[in-house]
């Protein structure tokens, strides 16, 4: 037949799917309201929820305050809410910066081995390594940015004459 033929198996297969319904319709809740979540155990009654931020700085929990205070917190909050919205908005607006690994700007003295695995685009901050002060033929300072270990064992084996002048 099977375990589940056992009417205690199926009891408490029950009792689980209940228990776990109540936890996620208590978490929704909870969410919905903008409290902490709070967990209950079977057959228990669930507690009441934690306030995100129990007491406010003028020692008063938001139920006792005065309302002329809680309106004013409630302004400071949604201010700061508000323009921590922005920041992260201009964060993610900006347009991200792509680097050209060093490989592909010197073809000439690197293997085709190591050519032939470069990504050669890199996002700003997935290189493997960077020469903030590795300067160009002309002598100006343009970091070195490189892909993969590969391309960054090219880069430190580089010939002299590049080396050299990448140090002036």
């Amino acid at each position: 037949m099977g375990a589940f033929a056992d009417p205690e198996v199926r009891k408490k297969a029950a009792e689980t799917r209940k228990f776990n319904a109540e936890q996620k319709r208590l978490k929704k809740q909870n969410q919905a309201a903008g409290t902490a979540t709070t967990e209950i155990a079977v057959g228990k009654e669930p507690s009441k929820p934690v306030p995100i931020i129990a007491v406010p700085s003028n020692g008063h929990t938001w139920q006792d305050m005065p309302l002329d205070q809680a309106i004013e917190k409630y302004a400071d909050m949604k201010r700061e809410l508000d323009r921590a919205g922005q920041v992260i908005l201009a964060r993610q607006s900006r347009e991200p910066v792509i680097w050209t690994c060093w490989v592909q700007s010197h073809k000439d003295i690197v293997t085709r081995t190591v050519l032939a695995q470069c990504k050669k685009n890199i996002p700003d901050g997935k290189w493997v390594s960077k020469d903030d002060g590795a300067k160009d033929e002309k002598g100006n300072i343009s970091p070195a940015v490189t892909c993969s270990m590969m391309c960054a064992t090219a880069y430190l084996q580089r010939p002299r004459k590049v080396a050299a002048l990448s140090r002036h």
